[in-house]
């Protein structure tokens, strides 16, 4: 599963890489390209902006997703990161890369107190 969800991590990747290059080659006016290859575009910014959060959070997925694949190696997956407890098999099944159980992650009962 995790795999599955790396790679649906780089396919959608390369699709926003894909649709900012079609962007700067459909703009009027390039002014420059920054480090990351987006290039701010007459008219075009806003919608670069928004390829750029995309992109980042396409990366921090793939982050995540290799993380959790390193505890995976290490015997930690599944392991709450906070207070150790097992991860439920239903959290994991909807959050590949969990790294805390739900109490944890929530406040669980410390927020009750």
């Amino acid at each position: 599963m995790l795999l599955a969800q790396r790679q649906a991590h780089l396919d959608n990747l390369e699709a926003l890489r894909a649709a900012a290059a079609q962007l700067l080659d459909d703009s009027p006016l390039v002014d420059s390209v920054g480090d990351d290859g987006f290039g701010e575009a007459d008219g075009s910014g806003s919608e670069l902006d928004r390829i750029r959060t995309l992109v980042a959070a396409a990366r921090k997925g793939i982050d995540d997703v290799d993380a959790a694949l390193g505890r995976l190696d290490s015997g930690r997956y599944g392991i709450c990161a906070d207070c150790r407890a097992p991860i439920s098999p239903a959290r994991l099944e909807a959050i590949p890369e969990a790294t805390h159980c739900v109490d944890c992650k929530t406040g669980g009962l410390r927020r009750r107190k």
